[in-house]
């Protein structure tokens, strides 16, 4: 058999389309070799924890706080400061943007979408007035709490009729189930405010000035505010006392358990860790204990007014007292107002020597209101 021309260039490219097959084949399997090689390698590197990988981690977290704090009128995702751990974190984060600035031009929007709403709690009846309005600062799960307060000191309301008026105040839950028992709770006593925010430690900040802004809003002909956290015994009759000896130097202070030259914490370790970098002055302003304080609404206004151009701090106490600063407010210090360790078994000075005793606990709450003492 005779080949013919056209016979020869069929095979010549048969031959070289097997030929270019077989280098393709070739370059496919190095390829893969180097690809399995490189992400062992990688792998590698990510279980020993590399300081790549580290620094990485903590860009990524810095860059979540700062969308934290930038605070637009939407959910605040601080889902991840939970823990002492990320408390630190937040620290490191905020040290690595600078020093904090005292004051700014409308920097910190602190508004947020009211959930749950209570906008006749302090509606009065019959040229009633209302002396004292509580916000007390609680956790969803915390019920017991709230029930034992309902139940002894807070019983002064008498369900929100009284001279002296209570609410709770809360942020959003990420768990449905906890947010329906609030709602429930809300249903049955009317005392509940939800705003859409994160209910977290670093949020108190939030909650707080959602508090005070509710009052001076909704509670502004109230001659007086308490702020007061849901482990807190309240001896209503001293307070009231109190209020009738020194109400009128509270129109421009807040009284508690305050503090003068209180020193920032520089411990990384510590929960309330603040760098140099970020705060360099040596001591904070004035500012009263976050478990109670008491104030004339008017400070309560103002207050709301400044916030705005004060950046945000997470330490909540502390944050007050910047705006207070910047209004030349003052504090005072009452030793009756006791935020340390909760008193010991010693009911009867509970009842008859404090205004307030900080980490008294559902429980030991009821045994003081129960307790018979002679005054």
């Amino acid at each position: 058999m005779r080949f013919k021309p056209k016979h020869l260039v069929f095979l010549s490219g048969y031959v070289l389309c097997a030929i270019f097959v077989n280098l393709l084949c070739g370059y496919i399997r190095t390829n893969q070799k180097i690809l399995a090689s490189l992400q062992t390698s990688t792998q590698s590197v990510l279980n020993r924890r590399s300081p790549l990988r580290n620094n990485t981690s903590t860009l990524l977290r810095t860059a979540a706080l700062k969308l934290t704090v930038n605070l637009k009128p939407k959910v605040v995702d601080s889902s991840a400061l939970g823990t002492r751990q990320e408390h630190q974190q937040q620290g490191a984060a905020q040290s690595s943007t600078g020093a904090r600035p005292k004051r700014c031009n409308g920097c910190f929007n602190s508004v947020f979408p009211m959930l749950i709403d209570e906008v006749d709690i302090c509606e009065t009846h019959h040229d009633q007035n209302i002396e004292l309005v509580f916000l007390i600062v609680s956790s969803h799960r915390l019920r017991k709490r709230r029930d034992s307060i309902r139940q002894t000191w807070a019983s002064i309301t008498k369900n929100n009729t009284s001279r002296y008026r209570h609410v709770f105040l809360f942020g959003m839950t990420p768990d449905g189930a906890l947010m329906e028992r609030v709602r429930e709770e809300s249903r049955q006593f009317r005392d509940v405010l939800v705003s859409d925010f994160l209910d977290s430690y670093n949020n108190l900040t939030l909650k707080t000035l959602m508090g005070l802004r509710w009052a001076a809003t909704r509670c502004r002909h109230v001659r007086f505010f308490m702020k007061v956290d849901d482990d807190v015994w309240v001896n209503t009759v001293a307070l009231r006392e109190m209020l009738a000896q020194k109400g009128e130097l509270l129109d421009n202070r807040l009284i508690g358990m305050c503090r003068k030259g209180t020193k920032p914490e520089r411990d990384p370790r510590s929960k309330w860790y603040v760098s140099v970098s970020y705060f360099p002055d040596e001591t904070y302003p004035p500012f009263c204990g976050g478990p109670a304080y008491v104030g004339g609404m008017g400070v309560a206004a103002r207050v709301v007014a400044v916030s705005k151009d004060i950046p945000f701090f997470f330490i909540e106490d502390v944050y007050l007292g910047f705006c207070l600063e910047a209004l030349g407010a003052g504090v005072l210090l009452s030793g009756r107002f006791l935020t340390g360790p909760r008193i010991s078994n010693d009911t009867c000075y509970a009842r008859n020597s404090v205004i307030v005793a900080h980490r008294v606990y559902a429980d030991m709450m009821r045994t003081y209101w129960a307790a018979k003492c002679d005054v």
